[in-house]
């Protein structure tokens, strides 16, 4: 399937054949350098193996061989499509997920970028993805988004195309963060124990096998007597997953895990709780003290537990 969203010519693999994250083309020089931006490791050790292989593979050519994972003689019928869309000549370059659910391509002539397409690989991806859909029409429609292009069908499996964003790749302030949610609220107020995500997590919890904790967990849910927006919510709102707009308005993207029925602040708590915990590594109580001061709410602890019970 894949093959029909590439172009002629080689394709190496990043960082192995064996395990490939990222299909490069190799065509030129340009190419490689325009496919490395579609990986974005925010880890330090992945930001060294980045730099260290397309070192290698720009400056040394007789390594690239090591690394060729296609040789295809003719372009595919969807990049095909797309060149006549765009009337360019138009290369790929592919990032394979960290669950192997999807592809996410990048169309692009030199150093501009035409679009970005999405692909499911398995089932879970298929979900994932006819979600995404949903949730980017839904946005594009209340003016939240501008940049769904739309979607189809190939092999019986949707995709879906985006135009291109600039990714930041910073923390943001609490006020930059709460003026982009502040978009996704719905004017909609519920009681704690009667919001319909927390009656879904609840339910949810009863059916896992953490469903010991669910009458703990209930009462201190009943406790609550806070009101809470309703919101569409994102799902894995992190600085990784927030770009901007050619006219330099953040937004955020990868609407794979979106709630349509979301409760306000888990997004907040999502983006604090990615940051502290995979990029400043922090680990228990200074872990949940940092989130904390971060998000600064009331009633935090029960909606924070319910975060974590939640949390992918």
């Amino acid at each position: 399937m894949i093959f029909s969203f590439l172009q002629k010519g080689t394709y190496l693999a990043f960082p192995s054949r064996k395990n490939p994250k990222l299909l490069i083309c190799s065509n030129s020089e340009k190419e490689i350098i325009s496919s490395m931006g579609l990986y974005n490791p925010q880890v330090s050790r992945g930001k060294l193996l980045k730099f260290l292989y397309f070192f290698v593979i720009l400056h040394f050519k007789f390594a690239r061989r090591f690394f060729v994972i296609y040789n295809l003689s003719s372009k595919g019928v969807i990049i095909d499509s797309l060149e006549r869309k765009f009337k360019k000549k138009l290369s790929t370059a592919v990032y394979i997920s960290t669950e192997k659910d999807k592809y996410v391509i990048k169309v692009f002539n030199n150093n501009k970028t035409y679009a970005y397409l999405k692909i499911p690989i398995n089932r879970i991806g298929v979900s994932r993805i006819n979600n995404e859909i949903l949730a980017l029409k839904t946005l594009q429609k209340l003016n939240v988004i501008n940049f769904y292009l739309g979607s189809d069908f190939y092999n019986k499996r949707p995709y879906l195309i985006l135009k291109p964003l600039t990714s930041i790749n910073k923390v943001l302030t609490n006020i930059e963060l709460l003026d982009l949610l502040d978009l996704y609220k719905k004017n909609n107020k519920h009681n704690f124990k009667n919001h319909p995500r927390v009656l879904q997590l609840l339910f949810d919890l009863s059916e896992s096998k953490y469903s010991k904790l669910h009458c703990q967990i209930s009462e201190l849910v009943n406790n609550c007597t806070d009101s809470f927006d309703e919101v569409y919510e994102h799902g894995d709102f992190a600085l990784w997953n927030i770009g901007e707009t050619n006219n330099n308005q953040l937004t955020a993207f990868d609407f794979e895990y979106f709630i349509f029925k979301g409760i306000e602040n888990f997004d907040l708590i999502k983006y604090y709780f990615q940051y502290f915990y995979l990029i400043k590594k922090y680990r228990g109580l200074k872990l949940y003290n940092f989130v904390k001061s971060s998000v600064d709410i009331d009633n935090f602890y029960v909606l924070f537990l319910l975060f974590l019970i939640n949390f992918k």
